[in-house]
């Protein structure tokens, strides 16, 4: 329930200063990621044990879109509070070399999230079963999976079919020592096209789909996923518009997928 940490405020005599000694020591690469690891196992205990304040240039640093985001995930804490009454630890315990995680699903719905502590990316893995809290009377059932961090509001979608099953696993790559948040519940029947594994709009007219505003990070490349409304009349989709760009792909039943390289050196 510690979030980012406390200064040792020791010196080499230990002596306990009360000077200005280390002021400026704001964790700039994990906080985030401490912040979402008390949310994810520890929401009721939030203790704040460091922030931007001691030093005057850090604390100007500290911007507001940063502070937008602390805030938020602590009243998405009390907003989601109910749900996370039933959190409880899956995937295995926190060590080096594996990957982590937390599940809080009441009534078929809620959160996972999963966490790499290493200095590379690595699979997590969970199944959509009672393992996370959902009910073995859910046999059957489908679920759509959104990201809320860090890319917020993106659809995870299953290969092959976008939307995922009961007794389905589900494979994330994590990216070194990141925290990820997903949002899981009941899928309901589609209107429209829908955009899975990127960001971006998707409109369908006479046998072109056309994706605008995909993005992601320079040099890597992503499935993308475009789910079609099932049913009749179904178009058959004869030409793949990403950006723009003309794009090859293949498509199973209502599915449309490709594979997307995004320019730019991977970093």
């Amino acid at each position: 329930g510690y979030i980012t940490h406390q200064t040792e405020r020791t010196d080499d005599k230990t002596v306990m200063r009360r000077d200005r000694f280390r002021p400026r020591d704001w964790d700039v690469l994990g906080w985030k990621y401490s912040l979402l690891s008390s949310v994810g196992t520890a929401p009721f205990n939030h203790t704040i044990s460091y922030i931007p304040a001691r030093d005057e240039a850090e604390f100007k640093a500290f911007s507001a879109a940063d502070k937008s985001f602390f805030r938020r995930w602590l009243d998405w804490t009390d907003t989601n509070a109910e749900v996370l009454r039933h959190l409880k630890p899956i995937i295995g315990p926190p060590m080096l070399g594996r990957v982590d995680g937390t599940a809080a699903i009441t009534g078929n719905r809620g959160f996972v999230f999963v966490f790499n502590p290493n200095y590379r990316t690595m699979d997590g893995s969970f199944t959509l079963d009672t393992s996370i809290g959902l009910t073995t009377g859910a046999a059957g059932s489908r679920y759509v999976i959104k990201e809320l961090h860090p890319h917020e509001g993106r659809l995870i979608g299953k290969p092959g079919s976008g939307v995922w099953s009961y007794g389905d696993v589900v494979k994330i790559a994590m990216p070194a020592t990141e925290a990820v948040v997903l949002e899981i519940s009941p899928a309901v029947p589609m209107t429209a096209a829908q955009v899975f594994n990127a960001s971006g709009s998707v409109t369908v007219s006479s046998g072109v789909v056309t994706v605008t505003g995909v993005a992601g990070e320079p040099g890597t490349s992503v499935p993308l996923q475009i789910l079609l409304p099932a049913g009749p009349p179904l178009i058959a989709p004869m030409r793949l518009v990403v950006n723009g760009r003309e794009t090859p792909f293949r498509r199973q039943q209502n599915v449309v997928e490709a594979t997307v390289t995004f320019d730019g050196r991977a970093f």
